[in-house]
């Protein structure tokens, strides 16, 4: 399918090409990072240890990245982003030095993995709001939001392939400290982008005032505490990437089962994982290049549909590899569109003084999902360990995930606001 004119001419947008170029180096750095990390902590103080500092890490880094974002909006980019990069470089780097030294304390080297987590700036969220500022159209905003998120994928498969090359090639802490400058020079390289920097001088969007006398309740009380996500419209963004998390987590316990049981081994795992990603990079292009007619929420609910219904086969489809391997890629196939659908629905929906701390909910609600299921997998599988346990779970849990995608769809076409209808009516 070839792209009209007007997309390709966004895609060569030297503004869009220079943080294309800057993404793609972040992304491998900072996906190869889990595992050089992991491998390096492990092979100094064994892989329980690792497992808790990882654990630790993604943690903090998941539960302050909206609280990050906040002070963006609060504040303002340009006196937020550079301060807290230049102490995130800085925190990183003493984290590794720690974990380097084998008479650190255990506990000095969580509490420099917390600091190291809790620092860094949300440069994604800059950059993803820029893309409604580079594109004109909501054709061209989605084709610059779908481009991001394929690389994002990418760099899933690519990061760890570059952590592995490192580590074949140098000790695990040679190789730690590669990734580790790889991650800060790419943490820097965003300040080359001329148009980062502009965007970086807009002031923050100009909050709306309370009136003189009015009463602050413990509701509103509790929605400043708390911020976007106290709002309706995003808690229904986000929970569609909670349930996808959630599957996402379950099968983070049921592969390798599968994988050990009928194909072979467990190092066979990283092959059945990998066609989620396969599936996720089909269906970015996919999302990319079709005009789409329906508004972004009945989308949104369509692609939460797109990827349980397959999983629901996974009671019958374990026993094999190659089946369950067919059935992950064709649910990976919503996987991208419901990241680029759910930026899209922020840009369309949330006022502009808290963009940046909604999106950064889209990855920390799949984070978040991730982690209940992972957690309940594992409580499942001390009282009733094996594959066919977790499979017929994991076909229960895609069930009621068909059942929420239908809620959301009723309630999509039941009200549609106006901004969804330009919207719609642009695509077509």
């Amino acid at each position: 399918m070839r792209l009209p004119g007007a997309e390709r001419a966004v895609l060569g947008d030297p503004r869009a090409l220079w943080l294309f170029a800057i993404i793609v180096v972040r992304r491998v750095a900072g996906a190869a990072f889990p595992v050089a990390l992991l491998i390096a902590v492990a092979d100094a103080r064994g892989l329980v240890i690792a497992a808790s500092v990882q654990a630790v890490r993604v943690a903090v880094a998941t539960f302050s990245t909206p609280l990050r974002a906040r002070l963006i909006d609060r504040f303002g980019r340009s006196h937020v982003v550079l301060p807290q990069t230049i102490v995130a470089a800085v925190t990183l780097v003493i984290f590794v030095a720690i974990v380097g030294d084998d008479r650190a304390p255990l506990a000095l080297i969580y509490v420099a993995c917390a600091l190291a987590a809790v620092t860094p700036a949300a440069v994604d969220a800059v950059i993803r709001s820029a893309w409604a500022e580079i594109g004109r159209t909501e054709r061209q905003v989605k084709l610059l939001h779908s481009v991001d998120s394929l690389l994002e994928e990418a760099g899933f498969l690519l990061g760890p392939v570059l952590a592995s090359t490192l580590l074949l090639a140098m000790s695990p802490q040679q190789g730690l400290w590669a990734v580790t400058a790889a991650a800060v020079v790419g943490s820097l390289l965003v300040f080359a982008s001329s148009h980062f920097r502009t965007a970086l001088r807009r002031p923050p969007a100009a909050r709306p005032r309370v009136a003189q006398g009015m009463p602050r309740t413990w509701r509103t009380r509790l929605r400043t505490v708390v911020g976007p996500i106290a709002q309706p419209s995003l808690r229904q963004i986000v929970l569609p990437l909670v349930m996808m998390g959630a599957s996402l987590g379950w099968l983070g316990l049921l592969v390798p089962q599968v994988a050990t049981a009928a194909a072979g081994g467990l190092d066979r795992t990283g092959y059945l994982m990998a066609a989620i990603s396969l599936g996720g990079v089909v269906g970015g292009f996919g999302y990319a290049l079709v005009r789409w007619r329906a508004s972004l929420s009945t989308r949104h609910a369509v692609l939460l549909l797109a990827f349980a219904a397959p999983l629901t086969t996974a009671v019958m489809t374990w026993p094999s590899a190659w089946a369950l391997g067919a059935v992950l890629a064709v649910s990976g196939l919503a996987v991208t569109p419901l990241y680029i659908n759910s930026y899209l629905m922020i840009d369309d929906g949330l006022p502009e003084e808290v963009r940046h701390e909604a999106n950064t909910w889209v990855p920390v609600g799949n984070n978040v999902g991730y982690t209940i299921g992972i957690t309940a997998a594992g409580l499942l599988t001390a009282v009733a360990p094996g594959a066919q346990t977790l499979a017929v779970a994991q076909s229960a849990l895609a069930v009621g995930t068909v059942l929420i995608g239908c809620w959301l769809l009723r309630t999509a076409r039941s009200v549609t606001p106006r901004t969804e209808e330009i919207a719609a009516s642009h695509a077509t």
